[in-house]
């Protein structure tokens, strides 16, 4: 009985493996669709941003005072997190109507809790939930558990969509969480005054969010070349950058909340109908022994390809269709002190990238200027790091580059917390910004492309949602990191960053390279890969990896056949 995966391999690529089929679900499902749900994603963060603001004391209008000498007689002073000296968001002095007219109203007063209305700095937001709310002083953690409840909401969903992905399919995973993304976000602006029930949609929101792009990639990957898998990973990263990029320049232009929170949701509604181009990978239903099922999924690749499926494909598959391989979920992945180490390992090195990811997204609008240029900026840096990612996967190796990402956050970071105090480096703070964040982002492809290649085609998306489920629930610190920066020291996030840096960079020394090498298809070959590979060693030549799935295979059942002639003779 022929290998099956080595079977499936001949068959796709007699109907073909690069054909206009998978250039459509390229293009439709993997780029555009990232970008779509990159903005339903990332359109509260921006939402949420909490412009400067001061207590309203009435009385100014009835006076020939400027704002800020009314401030200087109503606000008393303090230290930020910078060191500089501002007025207080929150409190006011306590002085009497009759004092407030005279020359030096505050003098020898105490200080009380606003007990007015909050004017917000409308420079660069003229509108936002938290400034419609008033989520501010003994409210201002209502939007970091908002942010937080979000992560939260990644956490359980990539550990559940990730489950069913591998158990009832790709393609019913995929039409659950467009169902539930869409439905939540779009209920989300009508219900902002109610607390708790905001919370609720935040969760549902980005309970399957992550799972939409990740189970187009998967299915796009198990249906292309093998050498393509960096190429097609770069192009999802590209159409999630594009995505982010457009969400400032909207809100910018748009100006309210509410309709920029619609703008941003729409375009995912247009895949209810796109749809209608999704299949379900016919590798995965061949490996659960749905044979028939996997032809007719062949057979519509072969008709955009312009091919025919061989009449003999069905007795191939059929003929090399083997018992399912038993997997328990996530406990598989932990099933061999291999697998084991290299899911730990892959755990670590998320953490850091997504904690630092998304500390420094939320952190955009804590930098002088303009903060939708700020976004802006950092978003659009994300396309070189993708494309020099690449580059360099294809010639370092997975390993390396990973490592040197790392490097480059780390010398970001170092820089902002010499220098983040000191106003006169704003520039240079907006740049080391960027460059953190293109070291970030250019990790964040290497370790998703890891997380493919590492766990075998069994717990492939199992794997990928566990290192999603763990990272995202680190995640869930990244606006609690954000808020120790504004009142106690705003080195600190900086400094917690390169902690995560480091240990992520540690962790990538010891993960086996998985360039030019042939990947782990079941679960007993996963618990061997990367075993002949030493901690500092280069990736090998390349090879013809389809000649190489063979040569096993066939190294393989000869070595069974000599087994079975051995006992014979015994």
């Amino acid at each position: 009985m022929e290998d099956s995966e080595v079977v499936f391999d001949r068959v796709l690529h007699s109907v073909g493996d690069d054909g206009k089929f998978q250039r459509r679900f390229n293009v439709i499902f993997n780029f555009l669709l990232a970008s779509a749900a990159a903005m339903t994603y990332m359109n509260l963060i921006l939402a949420m941003v909490l412009p400067d603001h001061w207590c309203d004391v009435p009385g100014m209008e009835g006076t020939n005072l400027t704002l800020d000498q009314w401030k200087e007689k109503t606000l008393p002073r303090e230290n930020n997190s910078y060191g500089h000296e501002v007025y207080s968001s929150c409190k006011i002095y306590n002085v009497s109507d009759e004092s407030l007219l005279s020359d030096n109203p505050n003098d020898d007063q105490n200080t009380i809790q606003c007990k007015y209305n909050y004017t917000y700095d409308k420079t660069w937001y003229i509108d936002t939930i938290p400034s419609s709310q008033n989520w501010v002083c003994d409210k201002v953690l209502y939007t970091a558990n908002i942010i937080a409840a979000a992560k939260l909401g990644e956490v359980f969903g990539a550990l559940l969509m990730g489950y069913l992905g591998d158990s009832i399919g790709r393609r019913a995973v995929y039409y659950l969480s467009l169902v539930l993304t869409l439905s939540s976000r779009l209920v989300t602006p009508f219900i902002v005054q109610w607390y708790i029930p905001l919370m609720v949609a935040s969760i549902l929101a980005t309970l399957p969010v992550t799972s939409v792009s990740q189970t187009c990639l998967v299915i796009l990957m198990e249906i292309s070349p093998a050498e393509d898998r960096a190429f097609l990973a770069q192009i999802q990263n590209t159409g999630w950058t594009l995505g982010l990029s457009i969400l400032p320049l909207l809100y910018w232009f748009l100006d309210k909340w509410f309709i920029y929170m619609i703008v941003t949701t729409v375009p995912l509604a247009f895949y209810l109908v796109l749809s209608i181009f999704m299949i379900e990978s016919p590798r995965w239903l061949l490996g659960r022994g749905r044979v028939a099922e996997c032809l007719q999924q062949l057979q519509k690749i072969a008709k955009v390809n312009g091919t025919t499926l061989s009449p003999n494909s069905s007795l191939l598959l059929q003929n090399s269709t083997m018992e399912p391989e038993k997997v328990y979920g996530i406990g598989s992945i932990f099933s061999s002190l291999r697998l084991t180490k290299n899911a730990l390992l892959m755990i670590l090195t998320w953490i850091s990238c997504l904690v630092s990811y998304f500390t420094i997204v939320l952190s955009a609008s804590n930098f002088s200027g303009n903060p939708f240029l700020n976004f802006f900026l950092q978003s659009i840096a994300e396309a070189p790091s993708y494309m020099l990612g690449r580059v360099l996967c294809d010639k370092l190796g997975r390993r390396f580059t990973a490592i040197f990402s790392f490097l480059l956050t780390i010398v970001g970071y170092i820089v902002l917390i010499a220098t983040i105090k000191d106003e006169g480096w704003q520039l240079l703070h907006i740049s080391m910004m960027i460059l953190s964040k293109f070291g970030t982002a250019m990790v964040y492809f290497i370790i998703s492309l890891q997380s493919l290649e590492i766990f075998p085609t069994s717990v492939r998306q199992s794997g990928f949602s566990l290192n999603l489920t763990i990272s995202s629930l680190f995640g869930t610190l990244s606006p609690y990191i954000i808020y120790v920066g504004t009142i106690a020291d705003a080195r600190w996030p900086y400094v917690i960053l390169m902690v995560f840096a480091i240990i992520g960079g540690v962790a990538e020394i010891f993960l086996p390279e998985t360039l030019n090498e042939h990947l782990p298809e079941t679960l007993n070959e996963a618990r061997k890969f990367g075993m002949n590979q030493h901690y500092f060693s280069l990736p090998g030549k390349k090879r013809d990896l389809y000649i190489l799935a063979n040569v096993k295979f066939i190294n393989r059942h000869h070595s069974e056949n000599a087994e079975v002639d051995d006992g014979i003779k015994k």
